[in-house]
C-alpha cells in the first residue's frame, strides 16, 4: 500500500525558491503562449516548463490548415470545449523548427533554476517538481505500477502568514508492509493528514471571501 506523509513549514529558503520557480515559470508561460499566438494558436498543454503537447485554435477559425502542424480529427479529452487540437509536425521543416524554439525556451527557463532539462523529463507536477528539486527533497514511490509524486502547496494561516504544506508519497515494504519516511530536511515539521486538511480550509475560506 502507498500512503501520503504531510509536512509543513513557513522555512525563508523554501518561500525564496518558490517565488524564483514562479517567477521563471511565468516568464516561461509568457513566451510560450506569444509563440503559440504568433503561429495562430489561442492556447496550449503542456506539462510545466516543457514543449506544448496539444495547440489550440477556436471551431470558429475557418482556416484550419496550418503549416507544420497536425489536426487532430476528434475533440480531445484534454482539450477545452469548443477548440480543435493540433499536434507539431517534427518531420516537417517549420514543425521541427518551432519545436526548437519551443524547446530552447523550456531549456533556457530550466537552467536558469540550476536545473538540468534532461534529468527534469516531462513530469506530470513540473511546477513542483522544479521546487523540490532545487530543494533537494523531490521524492516519487512506486508500487504495483502505481506512480506517486510529492506535491507542494503555499498557503496562507489564519495570521495572513505564507506557510508551505508538502506531501510525500511513501511505499510499504514486506507482506506485512512496513513504512519509513523519507529523509527531507528538519525545517519540514511533520503534520497529520487532518492538520493539512484544516490549512486548506483556512486558506480556502480566506480566499472566499476576497472574491
Amino acid at each position: 500500500m502507498m500512503i501520503e506523509t504531510f509536512y509543513k513549514t513557513n522555512n525563508v529558503e523554501v518561500r525564496s525558491t518558490y517565488e524564483e520557480v514562479l517567477s521563471a515559470y511565468q516568464l516561461w508561460f509568457r513566451l510560450t503562449n506569444q509563440l503559440c499566438n504568433d503561429e495562430g494558436f489561442e492556447g496550449f498543454t503542456a506539462h510545466d516548463f516543457c514543449v506544448p503537447d496539444l495547440f489550440l485554435r477556436s471551431v470558429e477559425c475557418h482556416i484550419q490548415r496550418v503549416s507544420g502542424f497536425r489536426q487532430f480529427k476528434e475533440q480531445c479529452l484534454i482539450s477545452p470545449d469548443n477548440t480543435i487540437p493540433f499536434a507539431l509536425r517534427t518531420d516537417h521543416e517549420h514543425g521541427s523548427a518551432l519545436f526548437n524554439r519551443f524547446n530552447d525556451i523550456s531549456k533556457s527557463a530550466l537552467t536558469s533554476l540550476g536545473i538540468d532539462p534532461i534529468r527534469f523529463g516531462n513530469p506530470p507536477f513540473g511546477f513542483a517538481k522544479a521546487v523540490f528539486s532545487i530543494l533537494k527533497i523531490h521524492h516519487e514511490a512506486k508500487l504495483n505500477g502505481l506512480v506517486g509524486y510529492s506535491q507542494l502547496w503555499a498557503l496562507e494561516n489564519q495570521f495572513d502568514e505564507i506557510l508551505f504544506v508538502c506531501s510525500l508519497p511513501v511505499a510499504g515494504c514486506g507482506r506485512i508492509p512496513f513504512y519509513e519516511a523519507p529523509a527531507i530536511p528538519p525545517y519540514w515539521i511533520p503534520i497529520t493528514g487532518t492538520e493539512a486538511i484544516d490549512l486548506f480550509n483556512t486558506h480556502n475560506t480566506k480566499m472566499r471571501k476576497r472574491e
